[in-house]
């Protein structure tokens, strides 16, 4: 969907709003028309001593004052007052309308952009940085209220442009004429900076992203930081990009200024001509006073607009420049779709097949090279290996975090591709090698993908994942905050918190993807032991290069060069039993 198709769709909801906000803005308008009118009332019938026209001598001899001219005057005053109150409330009305409109279309946008980068696969996240997309997702949707902020007060100043000069035609033709001849001088400094000025603002906008994704991850990795002394390079590297975004936004607010004033300049210039030609139309009797100063009270309404438009311009680029940002997430596709003809079985047991699976990360470079493998409930399948030969590539192919180039993944026999993407990942429990845990309580951060999980199961996987003694030796036990990512904890108690993540979940299939790389011998023997404990009934794969975590396996496979081959060997003696009926049914949310 093309950008101007796309907001315009975010504003048809407030149409209705917008529509009113309209007509009481060209209502305003039309209070700014009748307001000069004052002043050549006062110019021509009062001061001048002109006669007044019929129908308002009879209006003023039916009108309170001492005389018509002095009631005249005093009733002026009174209607330009009134004017100019009425101007007032209609322009707050309008702002104020405009304003809720604009709040509205930035949180669903925000929404909408949020919502697209939940469902957009690893693979897209891999490729775009993080401080680029939170600059999209929280700055760029903006857009929205610039696009109501813009598009009203732009029609509004088309309008009144319109209407005013026909006021101004209607007034003195030949002065409307000499008014209009800046359009073509406008509309050619226009056509030099429309261009200009939209190049400047992407490109602001661009930076800004990159310095953000560089600030992100200085702050993540402050440990790495202090550790290395970084200090100074990071620094050195924030003022450079720094630098590069100031003068981004130094040139694209230059244009933007120097296009405004030479709008200014421009509509300047039209007011001399007009005033010079006027004055001598007035001087030669053709024109009288009151109608020059009618018209030149109309001439800053007619460039008002003009000036209005030309900041509007200002606007449109931005809008440009951030809807594209912003479309480009809502666009982008989707490298692990939904299904078009999902397959919803009454139960899952959670056998998990690789056939013929061929996987990588660059084309020219395949990570997976025809995998074939089988893994059954109740028995535990390692899989070791050397580093970056593929074995979490592998075990990232059965929630469906990508997709393979060839071959399928089965779960109990139907390709994982033909599974609804919320009920295929309720299937699997996943315990990644760095667990990430969120600014919450340690209860919540248990009970994360599984909210119907009470209390009593929240701290019963706990214990089953060795957790529980550490847990409560904090300072509100399951209800402390942990810090961002965790920091509060050690690593080995951060895979913990994460095993009990997975094991509340009560999935069929669990993937431990080095469970216990943090842990001590002592406490990576209990974790092994639930881990035991957590296969019965369920398909458990675990990914792991430490000996004494491979005694638990049933079988174990090696991967090099992207294959499997299975080593020999007993299994291992804790033989696992039919799937347990405690395991959540399938389908739970």
């Amino acid at each position: 969907m093309s950008m101007p198709r796309r907001l315009l769709r975010h504003l048809r909801p407030h149409a209705g709003a917008l529509l009113l906000a309209l007509v009481l803005a060209l209502l305003a308008g039309l209070v700014d028309l009748l307001r000069p009118w004052t002043v050549k009332v006062v110019v021509d019938y009062v001061l001048g001593g002109r006669p007044l026209p019929p129908a308002v001598a009879g209006l003023l001899e039916v009108l309170p004052g001492p005389d018509s001219r002095r009631a005249l005057l005093g009733w002026t005053v009174a209607v330009a007052v009134l004017l100019a109150v009425l101007g007032l409330w209609l322009s707050l009305v309008v702002a104020r309308r405009v304003l809720r409109a604009a709040q509205d279309m930035v949180l669903e946008l925000a929404r909408e952009v949020f919502d697209k980068l939940q469902r957009l696969s690893l693979g897209f996240h891999g490729r775009h940085e993080v401080g680029d997309l939170l600059q999209r997702s929280t700055q760029d949707v903006f857009v929205g209220a610039i696009v109501a902020q813009t598009l009203l007060p732009g029609l509004v100043a088309l309008i009144t442009l319109v209407g005013m000069f026909l006021v101004l035609a209607g007034v003195d033709l030949p002065l409307a004429g000499v008014a209009m001849t800046v359009v073509p001088l406008l509309l050619a400094a226009l056509y030099w900076f429309a261009p200009r000025l939209d190049r400047t603002t992407s490109e602001q906008f661009d930076r800004w992203g990159k310095l953000m994704t560089f600030v992100e991850n200085a702050l993540s990795a402050i440990k790495v930081v202090h550790a290395f002394s970084g200090e100074r390079y990071v620094r050195n590297r924030v003022d450079a990009d720094a630098q590069r975004v100031a003068r981004a936004y130094a040139g694209s607010t230059f244009l933007t200024t120097a296009w405004e004033q030479s709008t200014i300049a421009v509509t300047g210039i039209g007011s001399a001509a007009v005033l010079g030609v006027g004055a001598v139309r007035v001087l030669s009797g053709s024109l009288t006073l009151g109608d020059l100063l009618v018209f030149t009270a109309y001439l800053s309404s007619l460039y008002a607009p003009l000036q209005s438009l030309a900041k509007a311009v200002g606007g449109v680029v931005e809008i440009r420049s951030r809807g594209r940002r912003v479309v480009e997430i809502l666009d982008s596709d989707d490298d692990v779709p939904e299904p078009l003809r999902p397959v919803v079985p009454a139960a899952l047991r959670g056998e998990v097949v690789w056939e013929g699976v061929v996987f990588g990360y660059d084309e020219s470079r395949p990570v997976l090279r025809g995998v074939d493998l089988r893994a059954a409930p109740g028995e535990v399948t390692a899989i070791v290996g050397p580093s970056g030969v593929g074995k979490s590539s592998l075990a990232s192919l059965v929630p469906r975090f990508y997709d393979p180039w060839q071959g399928r993944v089965l779960l109990d026999g139907i390709d994982v591709r033909d599974l609804p993407l919320r009920l295929l990942r309720h299937q699997v429990a996943l315990v990644l090698q760095e667990p990430y845990l969120f600014p919450v309580s340690v209860a919540d951060n248990i009970r994360f993908g599984s909210p119907g999980a009470s209390r009593s199961d929240v701290e019963a996987a706990a214990r089953r994942a060795r957790a529980d003694e550490f847990v409560e030796q904090l300072p509100d036990g399951y209800d402390t905050v942990l810090g961002e990512h965790g920091t509060t904890l050690s690593g080995g108690q951060a895979q913990r918190i994460a095993l009990a993540r997975a094991l509340v979940r009560n999935a069929p299939v669990l993937v431990l993807d080095e469970p216990t790389s943090a842990l001590d011998a002592e406490t990576e023997a209990d974790v092994l032991e639930a881990i035991t404990a957590a296969a019965s009934g369920r398909t458990v794969v675990l990914i792991s290069h430490r000996q004494s975590t491979l005694a638990i396996a049933d079988r174990t496979f090696e991967m090099r060069d992207g294959r499997l081959t299975e080593r020999p060997g007993a299994p291992a003696p804790h033989r696992r039993a039919a799937r347990s009926p405690s395991l959540d049914p399938i389908g739970t949310p």
